[in-house]
């Protein structure tokens, strides 16, 4: 451990003043998928058989092969970058099958990681602050209002946001064996903001005066007919899930990782919802006098209460590290994992893909009803991962996989061909006990993640599909001072990550969402076991998704540290 010249550890004092950067830091930043764990290493290696301070999520049990102290803060920015084209429609709302104008659409990229370990051999001490892939949708266009509306009276758009607080342990169990544990504590905010097509509900008569069927000039997706929705809200009560972790080291250079994450324990699996509704008239149409119910303008409108649920899903993860090449200046981590978004085998998350929305306090112009679910279209994501690391230059002297200098290697490395060990050479040019080299590392990495969405269910909101990533970066180790007492380094990673991900065209055939549904719901006098009854349960009776979207994901990355014994 190390310390300050008075003979006491700076550990401590280090660790509290990284904490303490993210009570600023963390909820100011906000992708990937919502709620998966991308980048959160900056385009460092990263994953269940890593020894990084990331281990407090990817796998508690590799906290034990990190020494002594050390603390990470990594921080993300970018763009999202949409393109979609939507087909135009008929009268009654069908897809006509002609792709419309295209729309170019982009986002902000924001988040963070910051967290720190400290080892009590044989155990270790994680506590971190990270989000989990945040996702902003504020762009959107006027043909796409139905998918995301965007209302400055409201700051509407479409938030995902998931923030976890954490705490871990590892124990070394045996030399080549370590189990770990982290507890999360979950932090969800969430809103929504679309337009309904009260024409699709039917006639006034049947709906108590509620909706556009009065007008006998209207047609599909008339912006007179149109019935704005705007949500946001906040996890309102406690929860927890929990990580286990195990770490095989198969020799000094190969370790082996196996991590499972569980839902939250509290609730069944759900995280509790609450917030405020807005249910308002579209100021452009109030403006122009097309509307012809009561409900008023967003820009005056009071909210009522609405409550949701949300449910996290659990997670599988294997990964493998090792060391390779000449003086092991090759790092290399294969990761695979599972994200079960529905509940066992992997399957189209057919029951779990709406999310219900409970009001309170509705205007009684209002055509949405009181439990109104919100349909997704979620799916199992599975990914592959691969992260290298190749340091340059002479290097210092090989290291084992607990971190610390490896005497065996040292001699084989700086011996003679005929294999006689030879006294180990020293790190690099020293100044009054200052080492005065930079380390510098390439880092790179790829991979390939399974769609978050069915391919109907695509949206300009909920637009993951197969996605194709690529990373490529450094890692600077900055001059430190030699002394023994002081052995400490600071380290700094700028990265870029880019995310394909490939062209998803949703034909009028498969489109999950359908208006013909609620128009054969409305005209069998809404009966639950009629036609369409099914799509309108699952909220899937709205007007058509079908066209095209292409996502681009441009992400920047930076990321600092310091480790008492280098990583």
């Amino acid at each position: 451990m190390a310390l300050r010249r008075d003979g006491r550890s700076r550990a401590p004092w280090a660790l509290a003043s990284a904490l303490g950067l993210a009570g600023w830091m963390i909820p100011a930043l906000a992708g990937a998928t919502p709620g998966r764990a991308a980048r959160l290493g900056g385009v460092q290696a990263q994953g269940p058989a890593t020894r990084s301070v990331t281990a407090i999520h990817h796998n508690p049990a590799m906290l034990g092969a990190i020494r002594g102290f050390a603390f990470e803060v990594n921080l993300r920015g970018g763009l999202d970058h949409r393109v979609a084209q939507r087909e135009g429609i008929d009268a009654s709302g069908s897809p006509n099958g002609q792709l419309g104008g295209r729309a170019n659409l982009v986002d902000p990229v924001i988040g963070g990681f910051i967290g720190g370990s400290f080892m009590l051999d044989p155990v270790a001490i994680g506590i971190g602050i990270y989000d989990l892939s945040n996702r902003y949708r504020w762009d959107t266009e006027d043909p796409y209002r139905y998918q995301l509306a965007d209302d400055p009276d409201l700051r509407g758009g479409s938030l995902d946001l998931h923030h976890d607080f954490s705490l871990a342990v590892a124990w070394n169990a045996a030399r080549r064996f370590r189990i770990g544990g982290a507890v999360h504590f979950p932090v969800l905010h969430q809103s929504a903001s679309r337009d309904d097509d009260t024409f699709l509900t039917g006639s006034p008569d049947q709906m108590n005066g509620v909706g556009c069927g009065n007008l006998t000039d209207a047609e599909a997706e008339d912006p007179r007919c149109a019935e704005r929705i705007f949500v946001r809200t906040t996890s309102s009560r406690f929860n927890l899930n929990a990580t286990i972790g195990v770490a095989v080291a198969i020799n000094d250079d190969w370790t082996l990782g196996l991590r499972f994450r569980t839902r939250p324990w509290i609730g069944r699996g759900r995280v509790q919802m609450e917030g405020r509704a807005f249910i308002c008239l579209p100021d452009e149409a109030a403006d122009a006098e097309l509307y012809p119910t009561a409900l008023p303008r967003c820009s005056e409108s009071p909210s009522g209460s609405v409550a949701a649920e949300v449910i996290l899903p659990r997670e599988v993860a294997f990964g493998v590290s090792g060391r390779v090449g000449q003086q092991r200046r090759w790092q290399l981590d294969l990761n695979a994992f599972w994200i079960d978004r529905c509940d066992g085998l992997p399957s189209k998350c057919t029951a779990r893909s709406a999310r219900q929305l409970s009001f309170v306090g509705l205007p009684q112009e209002a055509a949405v009803l009181p439990e109104t679910p919100h349909y997704r279209g979620y799916s199992d994501i599975f990914g592959l991962e691969l992260w290298g690391r190749y340091r340059l230059g002479r290097g210092g002297p090989p290291r084992n996989e607990g971190g610390a200098p490896d005497s065996s290697r040292v001699a084989r490395a700086e011996g003679s061909n005929t294999g006689s060990a030879q006294p180990a050479q020293p790190e690099g040019p020293r100044d009054g006990g200052f080492d005065r080299r930079i380390q510098t590392s390439l880092l790179f990495g790829a991979g390939v993640t399974s769609p978050g969405v069915q391919r109907g269910a695509v949206t300009v909101v909920e637009s993951e599909r197969w996605q194709l990533s690529a990373n490529l970066g450094a890692r600077i180790r900055l001059p430190r001072r030699a002394k023994a007492r002081a052995r400490g380094a600071w380290y700094l990673a700028p990265g870029y990550g880019l995310d394909l991900g490939l062209p998803t065209r949703v034909t009028g055939d498969v489109a999950a969402y359908d208006p013909a549904a609620a128009l054969e719901f409305a005209d069998s006098g809404r009966d639950i076991n009629g036609p369409g009854a099914d799509a309108v349960l699952a909220g899937r009776a709205r007007p058509t998704n079908a066209g095209s979207v292409q996502q681009t994901v441009h992400t920047f990355t930076f990321g600092f540290g310091w480790s008492e014994i280098g990583l």
